[in-house]
């Protein structure tokens, strides 16, 4: 890799960190109103609010695995 190469590269990674944040506050936002709706909708079906609470959660944490190696491939 010549100097010209490890200057480029290095010029593109603030971009590419700046694009992997606002990707991941994106997912993150998503994760919330999905939430919120799973919650909404097992209450409106029915399944008491408690029970719809416990599951909305269980819904959150298996969303939030992804890690941030998962999310760089979406972009």
């Amino acid at each position: 890799m010549s100097g010209d190469d490890f200057v480029a590269v290095a010029a593109r990674g603030p971009g590419l960190l700046i694009r992997l944040f606002f990707s991941y506050l994106r997912f993150k936002r998503k994760v919330k109103k999905g939430t919120k709706a799973f919650r909404k909708e097992l209450i409106r079906r029915g399944i008491p609010r408690e029970t719809a609470t416990m599951l909305a959660n269980e819904f959150s944490s298996a969303a939030e695995m992804f890690s941030i190696r998962d999310m760089s491939r979406m972009i």
